[in-house]
């Protein structure tokens, strides 16, 4: 089978269609500029008594897509390697935690600096969709994890303390 020519109109359609969901992938995932941290959300991580350290690092425990190195790479415009970790007293509801006293979730521990963080949480959608909070890894270590925020039941904002969405089939095939 012979390709057909590749013409200069052809060539534009292909760039077009390439770089129209590239722009609209950053322009949701990436784009610092049209993203802010609630002012709820903000106090809470304010109030959490748990920051960057002298180096301006942080540690994150990640459980889901951000275990992958190229989503890492997409999302922070960085390489970040991680180490394995677990989280005591929680368990994996699809791309949730979930309490559970006698259940762990394996991970990874990430060190990050305050710009990967900020677009982690872009990432995330921090207060609107996750929130992030201090835990105890099964290392004694602390660290920030992500966790989905589910609507109230009266229709109203999500709660701010982190409760949990129902995961189901159907749930997990929108994400």
């Amino acid at each position: 089978m012979r390709w057909p020519r590749l013409t200069r109109s052809r060539s534009l359609l292909l760039a077009l269609l390439l770089a129209v969901p590239a722009v609209l992938w950053w322009h949701v995932y990436l784009n610092p500029a049209n993203f802010e941290v609630p002012q709820a959300m903000q106090l809470e991580l304010e109030q959490a008594s748990y920051g960057f350290d002298e180096n301006g690092k942080a540690r994150l425990f990640v459980f889901g897509t951000l275990r992958n190195p190229a989503v890492r790479m997409l999302v922070t415009g960085s390489r970040i390697t991680g180490r394995p970790g677990a989280l005591s007293g929680y368990r994996r509801a699809g791309l949730d935690i979930v309490e559970d006293e006698s259940a762990s979730v394996s991970g990874l521990v990430l060190t990050v600096n305050e710009r990967q963080l900020r677009r982690l949480d872009r990432y995330e959608r921090l207060g609107q969709r996750y929130r992030r909070f201090v835990v105890t890894l099964e290392d004694g270590g602390r660290a920030w994890v992500y966790q989905r925020i589910r609507p109230e039941p009266d229709g109203g904002p999500p709660g701010q303390q982190g409760s949990v969405e129902p995961t189901t089939p159907e749930s997990r095939g929108n994400e």
